[in-house]
């Protein structure tokens, strides 16, 4: 209604800016939403927690973001599939390693109670690049890791 008013009376090309301006405005605003509730800083508490352990080889650590019950899944370089428990999996991380690795929350997505993130772990000095996909339960008020599947490339 607006615009048409300005249009008519031929001044729309001089606020046009300003419209814009303001239809960026209210769109950044309601982009930076999600990112400020408490559900989304817990998730990414509990991927960093996550990340941090295996970064630094501590499977304590990691062991804080993960269900009891939870498993890893992922193919082999032979191509067989393997279904891991958790447990199994943080032994992996007992050895201290003195590899170099970053991580990235590449993404997250929730609603309610589950929740779904992807990873990535790169290890520049191997030419490596692990991608995980990683699935969040809020059990008894907090949430936790209970699945997760991860691919490895070389870069």
């Amino acid at each position: 209604i607006i615009i048409e008013a300005y249009y008519k009376k031929g001044r729309i090309m001089k606020h046009i800016p300003y419209i814009l301006l303001f239809i960026f405005l209210l769109d950044a605003q309601s982009l930076k939403t999600p990112f400020k509730t408490d559900e989304y800083k817990q998730i990414v508490s509990v991927l960093v927690n996550y990340a941090e352990g295996a970064k630094n080889s501590d499977p304590i650590k990691m062991k804080a973001s993960f269900h009891e019950s939870s498993s890893f899944k992922h193919v082999q370089n032979k191509g067989n599939f393997a279904n891991v428990p958790i447990e199994t999996y943080l032994s992996w991380f007992k050895k201290k390693s003195t590899a170099e690795r970053f991580y990235t929350i590449a993404s997250i997505d929730f609603s309610g109670r589950i929740a779904q993130a992807k990873m990535l772990f790169d290890y520049p000095k191997r030419n490596l690049q692990f991608i995980d996909y990683i699935h969040l339960l809020k059990i008894d008020g907090k949430w936790q890791i209970v699945h997760k599947i991860a691919e490895k490339f070389t870069l």
